[in-house]
């Protein structure tokens, strides 16, 4: 485990020193990707899905600020992981349409599955386009990843479908 992590940030740091301006455009921004409940969201072994952040919370916040933690009182069992919730409002929103607050790549960092492996997410390094949460693992990749969001995001779906077939 410890050496497919270091490898991912290793892969994740490198690829972000070489990428150059990629000038390819997409045909169209992208379909929603459907994540099925029983495959690969990202959850931390002590602060469950998404490092315990509230996906809801992110809808309701302004571009830049911190991710809202939930609480591990207010939580939501989906997708085979514990969700947490900063109130029972935002549990209830998230429990009767999960499916629009799940963040792309089931929580996993939009720019290393653009580049096909999958990195743990930095819940405050996000943003949302056409109502669809992505996460990314730092800055660095965030800045990246919004060179051209509309390739990546194309990228990152093909590769999510990718990596979820081979399970």
């Amino acid at each position: 485990m410890f050496r497919s992590t270091t490898l991912a940030i290793f892969l994740l740091f490198a690829s972000s020193l070489a990428l150059a301006d990629n000038n390819e455009i997409a045909e169209s921004l992208h379909d929603a990707v459907e994540i099925p409940a029983s495959i690969n969201i990202y959850s931390h072994f002590f602060r469950d899905a998404l490092k315990g952040a509230d996906v809801v919370a992110y809808f309701s916040l302004a571009p830049g600020e911190k991710a809202v933690k939930g609480s591990p009182d207010i939580t939501y069992e989906w997708g085979e992981v514990t969700w947490r919730f900063a109130s029972e409002e935002n549990r209830k929103l998230f429990a009767a349409h999960p499916e629009k607050y799940i963040p792309a790549y089931g929580g996993h960092c939009s720019y290393a599955m653009a580049r096909g492996f999958e990195a743990p997410p930095r819940p405050d390094s996000w943003v949302i386009i056409d109502g669809r949460l992505y996460l990314n693992n730092n800055k660095k990749s965030f800045e990246i990843w919004e060179r051209d969001v509309e390739v990546n995001i194309g990228k990152a779906d093909e590769n999510w479908i990718a990596i979820n077939s081979e399970n």
